[in-house]
């Protein structure tokens, strides 16, 4: 941690478990994570973003060039093996899905990528916990960034999940937002859904609604639609 012009300057490991965001392409999610980490090195933060890319955990510290991230217990053999048979079993039985494994290997590629990160900052998404397990085997802070229940998400788009995982599904949710050392929220509903449903602190909890990117609207990106306004203000 260093000084800077707005204060301390940290290094910021900025964490995407779920694979919904695809850095390559513009959309919403996309504009909004570029948005918070290029806000963040305007403050001074060093900000290296782990995430899925493509089917694979990768890192980039600018969001163009990516490297593929490096692993250590979760490429041994034995881990394998275990992951291979618990798999099998779970395909064939129909055992519900509980990502664990998904989450080790995740939390493995964050001790190794983000070695010297001073706090890891997470988009929260369902049953992704592998950036808890990191912070904890690291002992840095976990800040969670919630953009909507996806518990609501799931029901509004008819994701049928059996009653065994989502209570596994609420009882890792409360864990995480019980062990995150501060909680973004990006409305006040979702703030109170937060405290009621997931039994967050609300004095660990900062309300950031979203915000509009300006310069982006600023002047007409088609090229034909500028040409029509120069003609009407002819």
């Amino acid at each position: 941690v260093r000084p800077c012009g707005s204060g301390v300057a940290v290094r910021i490991g900025y964490l995407m478990q779920a694979d919904s965001v695809d850095m390559s392409e513009v959309s919403g999610p996309q504009v909004h994570v570029q948005s918070v980490v290029h806000g963040l090195e305007r403050r001074g933060h060093k900000v290296r973003l782990l995430s899925i890319q493509q089917g694979q955990i990768r890192w980039s510290d600018d969001l163009l060039r990516w490297r593929a991230a490096r692993f250590n217990f979760s490429q041994s053999p034995l881990f394998r093996a275990v992951e291979s048979v618990l798999r099998g079993l779970q395909s064939r039985l129909r055992l519900p899905f509980f990502r664990f494994f998904d989450s080790l290997r995740f939390a493995d590629a964050c001790t190794l990528a983000l070695a010297d990160a001073d706090t890891l900052y997470e988009r929260y998404g369902l049953m992704n916990y592998g950036g808890l397990l990191a912070a904890r085997r690291r002992g840095v802070p976990l800040v969670l960034e919630v953009n909507g229940d996806m518990v609501d998400e799931y029901g509004q788009k008819g994701i049928y999940l059996s009653r065994l995982q989502w209570a596994f599904v609420h009882v890792i949710s409360r864990l995480m937002f019980a062990s995150a050392s501060h909680i973004v929220s990006v409305g006040e509903k979702l703030t109170e859904k937060l405290v009621s449903r997931w039994h967050a602190r609300p004095d660990k909890i900062s309300l950031i609604v979203n915000g509009t990117y300006y310069d982006l609207f600023a002047a007409p990106r088609d090229a034909q639609w500028k040409k029509v306004e120069e003609a009407v203000q002819k």
